[in-house]
């Protein structure tokens, strides 16, 4: 599956835009705080800088202090085949070793890669040999953004579902699940990534939000429409592994 260097951003755009509002409420409750745009007109920076935005405002005014929680600090388990990408490094060369094997998954590589925002910690995706000759990218990103201590699973959910259901123009409802770190709510979609002469281009995302004493984390799995039924129990093994560290 072919994906847009835009399509990442634009749903690691949602966790930004809900981190943001969320930290300007300082509500441990559902946020209620106006939508937001999440689409195509946003630009790259913009969501580069929605991602990165830290807590901001507590309740009384006071600004929120920064989570002591460290970048990176949890644990993951991939399944055999899968390949965890070093943030910051050669993006490019790293894609560019699949050219002679399938063009296309190279090419879906370095654009999901290259969209990685500032907020990422985690890259890892599916490099077996009948994946990558299939030419379907199927991957997991991790990001983590900086929340006031109050905020809760359910309000970081539910304004995180609220940026999603806008852009998939449909409700979604979360899952409960749970981690090796505890509760988690997961939400399951499909996202149009990009418009062309030849149709409207979709993937099957899977979101798993977690959240910590001023952290969220959110896991979002993407693959193939066609391959989601088969990568759902994969998807869930990595989820049910998160585990936070001290």
């Amino acid at each position: 599956m072919r994906r847009g260097r835009n399509s990442l951003g634009r749903l690691i755009l949602l966790v930004g835009l809900g981190a943001a509002l969320i930290a300007g409420c300082g509500t441990s409750g559902p946020a209620t705080a106006g939508p937001a745009t999440a689409g195509p007109a946003t630009s790259p920076a913009a969501a580069s800088a929605a991602s990165a935005t830290p807590a901001s405002a507590a309740p009384g005014g006071s600004n929120a202090p920064a989570s002591s929680r460290p970048v990176g600090a949890y644990s993951l388990t991939l399944p055999a085949g899968w390949r965890s990408v070093q943030m910051g490094s050669n993006y490019a060369a790293i894609a560019a070793a699949y050219n002679a094997v399938n063009l296309r998954f190279a090419t879906s590589l370095a654009s999901q890669l290259l969209a990685l925002p500032k907020s990422a910690s985690t890259y890892a995706y599916d490099e077996s040999d009948a994946t990558v000759r299939s030419g379907a990218l199927v991957a997991v990103t991790v990001t983590e953004v900086v929340l006031p201590a109050t905020v809760t699973l359910d309000a970081f959910s539910t304004e995180i579902g609220r940026q999603v259901s806008l852009l998939v123009e449909t409700p979604i409802q979360p899952v409960r699940i749970q981690t090796a770190s505890g509760p988690a709510d997961q939400y399951a979609y499909q996202a149009p990534l990009s418009t062309s002469a030849a149709g409207t281009e979709v993937a099957a995302i899977t979101q798993v939000l977690v959240v910590a004493p001023g952290r969220g984390y959110v896991l979002t799995f993407g693959t193939a429409p066609t391959r989601a039924a088969t990568d759902a129990p994969v998807f869930a093994r990595i989820a049910s592994s998160f585990a936070l560290t001290p």
